[in-house]
């Protein structure tokens, strides 16, 4: 946690001494109000920091105000960064061609100009990603598969992951979320992790919203890694009264033509909790004829489980949520968002972005989703 700490600090303090220094390039002049810019950075470097010890000493309402300002400052601190560093590459790239050509010194950008724009399009990425992160939609992924026989009903795989209930993610969104599920009408509820970042005293009422959802064939669950950074007795006893099973490396089955599989986050194995994540362990040894469904929250892929499975569910990119940060997400890995068929023929994987919002309360390029996987019989000749 410690190294942790020093790397935020380090990263997240140099960003806004950046700010400062192309504020203070632009507007020379400010006087008294330079100290006040200063003093506001600085509360807003600690500020994340101060939420969470505030939250944790039990001051949860002031605690996740101060997390909402700090947090939305996050993503405008970030956007301004991106659009700053762009006008400096710019301006380098001009002064470089000058030296050839001194009409291209013309092509740079004024300092104050450059600060006017970025503050214009950081205004408008702001807005659109606070609208944004409240449209929730409904994914809808069909799949034929050999594995239901000619002639069966449908199956319809209801997925929601990385909620992020709490400081957030709250009531209404979370109400929007149900809403668009009841409406999908599935047969099985699946919850892909990282469904609270509060401790189950000050989630039991939207625990108790989640318990309203219905579905024939049950709602099952695995862990995320903020499972493990709440609590894994609170998170299991959140996913008990929402009405989710919680799969920790164990199978099972679902109706006549379905098997789940559902293993932990290995971010347990960070804070010295029991980590069920050995699925090898838990897959079929065998292919019995039934679909099988692995449940993980994480997007990575086991090369020695491709084949033991038909479809991997799975979350924890977001998508991205922040544009640019979509960069970074694909720098890590390899499936970010949609349906993926993986080599061999059997396996696909499908990474949802996510119903709800990590940090900022906003997204930019990568929606949130509900998921409805709908698995149908394969038409007869027909590849799977």
């Amino acid at each position: 946690m410690l190294k942790f700490l020093a790397i935020f600090f380090v990263v997240y303090g140099g960003a806004h001494v950046y700010l400062l220094w192309k504020v203070h390039a632009a507007l020379p002049g400010l006087g008294r109000w330079q100290i006040a810019l200063w003093a506001f950075c600085a509360a807003m470097v600690v500020g994340p920091v101060a939420a969470r010890l505030l939250q944790g000493a039990g001051y949860g309402q002031p605690g996740s105000a101060l997390g909402l300002i700090c947090y939305i400052w996050m993503a405008v601190a970030w956007w301004f960064v991106v659009v700053m560093v762009a006008f400096d590459a710019w301006n380098l790239l001009a002064r470089g061609a000058a030296l050839a050509w001194p009409a291209a010194q013309q092509a740079v950008v004024p300092a104050r100009w450059s600060l006017a724009i970025a503050g214009v399009l950081v205004f408008a990425a702001a807005v659109w990603g606070l609208v944004e992160a409240r449209s929730i939609r409904l994914a809808t992924v069909e799949i034929a598969t050999s594995r239901l026989p000619a002639g069966a009903e449908p199956i319809r795989i209801a997925q929601i992951t990385d909620l992020h209930l709490g400081a957030t993610t709250g009531e209404d969104r979370l109400a929007r979320a149900l809403e668009i599920v009841r409406r999908a009408k599935p047969h099985l509820v699946v919850a892909t992790g990282d469904m609270s970042d509060l401790p189950m005293e000050r989630a039991a009422h939207m625990a108790a919203m989640l318990r309203t959802i219905e579905a024939p064939l049950g709602k099952l669950a695995v862990t995320g890694n903020h499972e493990f950074y709440v609590g894994l007795d609170s998170s299991a006893a959140f996913h008990d009264a929402a009405g989710f099973r919680l799969l920790r490396g164990e199978a099972v089955a679902v109706g006549e033509h379905l098997l789940v599989v559902g293993v932990d986050d290995p971010a347990g194995r960070r804070t010295g909790e029991p980590c069920l994540t050995d699925e090898a362990a838990v897959l079929p040894q065998t292919d019995d004829g039934r679909f099988v469904l692995l449940l993980k929250h994480r997007p990575d892929v086991e090369d020695a489980s491709v084949g033991r499975f038909d479809l991997q569910m799975s979350g924890h990119t977001h998508g991205g949520q922040l544009f640019p940060w979509h960069v970074f997400t694909r720098m890590r890995f390899r499936y970010v968002s949609g349906l993926h068929r993986l080599p061999g023929g059997r396996s696909s994987v499908y990474v949802s972005r996510g119903t709800g919002t990590w940090g900022p309360p906003m997204r930019l390029l990568a929606p949130p989703e509900v998921t409805l996987v709908v698995l149908r019989p394969a038409a007869a000749g027909a590849a799977e």
